[in-house]
């Protein structure tokens, strides 16, 4: 029941998050879409959705109108005001005609549905055939394509049905920070990128959606995003159009070697705006290329325009604005993409006809993301915190980042810059001997690249011969750009600046390293394509992505599960679940650790347990709520442990437990689970009561010490009222108590020997 439960909810999601971000738009603005290629409407929708609707939320939350009812005016009104002006008149007029027919019964119902069933049935077989038109070309392409992404999908996505909690501690901030535009303010939290945010909360607001369920699975739907948009920048660098494929294959399939690997790839399954936003980077390096290898000749007024303005610069701009309304980490992380690219082009990016629409339409996307930050700032509001963590990290000063990454300060000033590069970010991130290999490819395409410019060139000129020296010129950009993200995971050894925390580098950077790799594909793909038809191309993709599949699990190097800082039973996630759908709002409470909080965070109030043991020893304490439930771990969990999903052998192997064998807390793979046990000896001891709860309860002696005091209280609490006293739900791990009491004269639950009763 609780798979099927789940299935439903993130059906639910996968559905609200397709109407909201390719629907919406693709009905709203389909007159600007119509004649356009697919994946220039893809990355339509997905950067001017996102940031239109931040520009949306946080301008009715400056105005003081955020509120459910103006969302759903304006998300559903525009649709539909949309639809009505494509309308003719003379269809408008048909339509009352039909309808004044039925009302005054010269046209029986029937006869009326059954034209109507016919008119949607001819509708959707000429949707269908011209569906059928565009694929029909490709199908194979598109087969392809669609079969890594629903891989994609499952192996992100595969850990939430595994494990019901949030994955990942931010999680419980940025739930928060929705929870505040659910109420009406913005930057509750402080300034802070708000983007995903404001997505989350119209995905919720339009559809009913719970927001828990969204974070919990929005991002293995997202990840859908992240891929097609590297795709749509691969195309661009690759000359056959098959080899993105191997990419995005080798990039869902291969193992990595660290930790902070393994971290990075992680964090794609978790609903966070860093990875909510990482497309942005690859569509905003796609149409900077884009627009500065087009020709350009546009007229204005019959004659050629004195600067160079296209769709592509638009696309380019809108990208860049996505980022900056998502995380600040993506837009460094486009700008090193986008400065890589650059190299290529720059004799052309400092013509007056290019240079002067860059700098405005480069200006437009900073002025539209940042507009609401300075509004906010304006208005009083504090940077969030998280700024501060940044800086540190920046100045090699936040003490994680020290510890994890082992910065020195002076390395770079004393060893070699390219050894260090190599031995603090190739061989920490790949391993010795996998680092050794991707160094020398790296070196040898490059070489590759320059041996056939310069023969090109000596043919070309020296022989006469028509051959296009530029057709492999994408591939420099990709290789500066695998060795620059290096350089910048490796800077702190280096004497430099962290620009970002180099474990957010490595999803990335992996992605950048493969493509590198794949380039001899490509050669063979493009000599290939001088020999086969187009049939036979696709064919041939789909033969070599299968035997890629086929290699990488006889090699025994497909990657490993991704895991999740397991901080909940799947059994208390039920029971809150339970407890939601089967009591009216606001009339329950439960007493819990923390996590409870933000699942129930709508429908009812929640008390801490370190508070209630507190307030258990005055001499009154009371909860003014008809129902009270307790929640007490018999096994009390070891918080945040590092846990793996266990999945099929064709999604996932066990390569990576190993690498977590040093991790503070430990390591567990599902449905192991690191624990310990409650008893009336850890019932007897105190814990250190003047802590934030949240550390108290992170701390496994401590939070045993804390589950096992409530389990004591609450034996006590049913010894003095029986009949009032009911165990809701139990198994070896997790026990919910509940009572029922008058809302008027509640219990008093300070129930020490001297105290207790009404």
């Amino acid at each position: 029941m609780a798979t099927l439960y789940w299935a439903g909810q993130y059906a639910a999601v996968f559905f609200g998050y397709y109407a909201l971000m390719f629907l919406w738009p693709s009905l709203v603005f389909r007159r600007h879409l119509r004649q356009k290629g697919k994946l220039y409407r893809f990355s339509f929708c997905v950067t001017v959705q996102i940031v239109l609707i931040n520009t949306i939320i946080l301008g009715l939350g400056f105005f003081h109108i955020l509120n459910r009812w103006m969302v759903l005016l304006i998300f559903y009104g525009i649709p539909v005001l949309s639809y009505l002006r494509g309308i003719s008149r003379e269809h408008i007029s048909e339509r009352v005609e039909q309808l004044y027919r039925v009302a005054t019964g010269a046209c029986g119902i029937r006869t009326f549905l059954r034209g109507e069933i016919k008119t949607l049935t001819n509708g959707l077989r000429k949707q269908c055939g011209r569906l059928w038109e565009i694929l029909r070309p490709r199908f194979g392409e598109y087969i392809l394509l669609l079969v890594i992404l629903i891989y994609g999908m499952i192996y992100f996505s595969y850990n939430a049905f595994l494990d019901y909690s949030y994955g990942f501690g931010d999680l419980y901030v940025h739930h928060s920070w929705i929870q505040g535009l659910i109420d009406g303010k913005v930057f509750s939290g402080g300034v802070y990128p708000e983007g995903m945010h404001c997505f989350i909360y119209c995905l919720h607001t339009l559809f009913g959606i719970r927001v828990y369920s969204i974070l919990l699975f929005l991002a293995g739907i997202h990840v859908i995003v992240f891929l097609i948009s590297a795709f749509g920048l691969l195309r661009e660098v690759f000359h056959s159009r098959y080899t993105p494929f191997f990419v995005l294959a080798l990039f869902l399939l291969l193992d990595v070697k660290s930790v902070n690997a393994v971290y990075a790839m992680s964090r794609l399954q978790y609903t966070v705006p860093q990875e909510f936003g990482l497309f942005a980077q690859f569509l905003c390096a796609r149409y900077l290329v884009r627009y500065l290898k087009g020709e350009h000749r546009i007229l204005f007024k019959g004659k050629h325009a004195r600067y160079f303005w296209d769709e592509n610069l638009f696309l380019f701009m809108m990208a860049l604005s996505a980022s900056i309304v998502t995380h600040y980490y993506v837009t460094i992380m486009a700008f090193l993409l986008c400065a890589s690219f650059a190299v290529v082009f720059l004799r052309r990016i400092f013509s007056k006809e290019w240079f002067l629409p860059l700098v405005v339409s480069t200006l437009c996307g900073l002025i539209v993301a940042v507009t609401p930050i300075l509004a906010a700032r304006a208005s009083g509001i504090p940077f969030e915190r998280s700024m501060s963590w940044a800086m540190g990290v920046i100045n090699h000063t936040d003490p994680d980042e020290e510890a994890s990454d082992e910065v020195f300060y002076n390395v770079g000033k004393e060893k070699n810059v390219a050894g260090e590069v190599f031995r603090r970010g190739y061989c920490e991130v790949y391993g010795d001997e996998r680092a050794s290999h991707i160094a020398l490819f790296t070196e040898g395409m490059a070489i590759l690249w320059l041996i056939y410019r310069i023969g090109a060139w000596i043919l070309r000129n020296y022989f006469r011969k028509q051959i296009d020296g530029c057709r492999f010129d994408g591939y420099p950009p990709i290789i500066i750009a695998s060795v620059l993200f290096m350089v910048v995971y490796a800077s702190g050894a280096l004497g430099l600046p962290q620009l970002i925390a180099g474990s957010r580098l490595c999803a990335v950077e992996q992605l950048l390293i493969i493509a590198v790799m794949v380039m001899p594909f490509d050669l063979l793909l493009s000599a290939f394509g001088q020999i086969c038809c187009e049939t036979g191309r696709q064919y041939l993709a789909i033969l070599g992505v299968v035997g890629t599949y086929m290699v990488v699990l006889r090699a025994d190097v497909l990657h490993g599960p991704l895991y999740i800082e397991l901080t909940r039973y799947n059994s208390s996630v039920m029971v809150t679940q339970s407890i939601i759908e089967k009591f009216p709002k606001h009339s329950y409470t439960i007493v819990s650790t923390t996590d409870e909080m933000y699942q129930m965070i709508q429908d009812g109030y929640h008390e801490e347990w370190q508070n209630f043991l507190i307030n258990s020893k005055k001499s009154s304490y009371k909860l003014p709520t008809k129902y009270v439930f307790l929640y007490v771990e018999k096994r009390p969990l070891s918080y945040a442990q590092v846990h793996l999903f266990n999945g099929p052998p064709w999604l996932v192997s066990e390569n990576h437990i190993e690498l977590f064998s040093s991790i503070k807390g430990g390591v567990s793979q599902c449905p192991e689970i690191i624990a310990s046990q409650i008893s009336e000896k850890m019932a007897k001891k105190e814990w250190r009561t003047e802590l934030d709860p949240w550390e108290v309860y992170t701390d496994l002696e401590s939070r045993t010490i804390v589950e096992s005091k409530a389990y004591e209280w609450c034996q006590h609490f049913s010894k003095l009222y029986p009949y009032e006293w009911r165990v809701g739900y139990e198994d070896e791990n997790f026990v919910c108590f509940y009572f029922e009491q008058e809302p008027g004269s509640p219990y008093n639950l300070a129930v020490g020997d001297e105290n207790g009763g009404r």
